[in-house]
């Protein structure tokens, strides 16, 4: 689910940062549990406020990234939460079909 999120925020360049400027956001050890090294309490926290900030996205995934951030909802059950995985998969989907009709253009020309 990590590389999946990554992946969403990849389609955009700017990294905001906290919702507003009083907003609280968890710590880097709360996001540490479910790292793998050092640096993906970064790289998530990144992707989750693009995720939180791209009006274009799923508003259930929106909702979840800001529920995470905030510390209202934790990342682990966040991961495993129906609504929030059937987001994030359903725009994976869209970004491969996207991928696959830029390929189909790009053979077709």
């Amino acid at each position: 689910m990590f590389t999946e999120l990554t992946a969403l925020a990849a389609e955009r360049k700017d990294v905001p940062g906290p919702m507003m400027t009083g907003d609280q956001e968890i710590q880097d050890e709360v996001l540490l549990g479910i790292a793998h090294d050092p640096e993906q309490p970064l790289r998530l926290r990144r992707s989750l406020r693009t995720i939180a900030h791209t009006t274009s996205l799923d508003p259930n995934l929106r909702d979840m990234a800001r529920a995470v951030l905030s510390g209202r909802g934790d990342v682990k059950d966040a991961f495993q939460n129906p609504r929030y995985t059937e987001a994030v998969y359903q725009r994976i989907y869209e970004i491969h079909r996207a991928a696959d009709d830029q390929t189909y253009a790009r053979h077709a020309d």
